[in-house]
């Protein structure tokens, strides 16, 4: 998961218990039945552009990008 805020930002700290929460609801538990990696670029484009490529080296079934510039890195990795 790569999010386009910093770790301490608020708003992006409930967006990622929300995700978590939703995720536990369907049955699956990070570090039981998947491997929840996240990233925080902090909308510092040369730091997602590090940890877009880090992500994509893990070949992850699937990656979740928290805004446009962090897709669109993430599409370029």
């Amino acid at each position: 998961m790569l999010m386009n805020v910093a770790a301490d930002d608020p708003q992006g700290q409930a967006r990622v218990a929300a995700f978590m929460q939703v995720l536990q609801q369907l049955g699956w538990s990070d570090g039981h039945n998947v491997r929840i990696d996240t990233r925080w670029g902090a909308n510092n484009a040369d730091r997602e552009r590090r940890y877009a490529v880090k992500l994509v080296a893990l070949v992850p079934d699937v990656i979740l990008a928290s805004g446009t510039q962090s897709e669109a890195t993430l599409q370029k990795a």
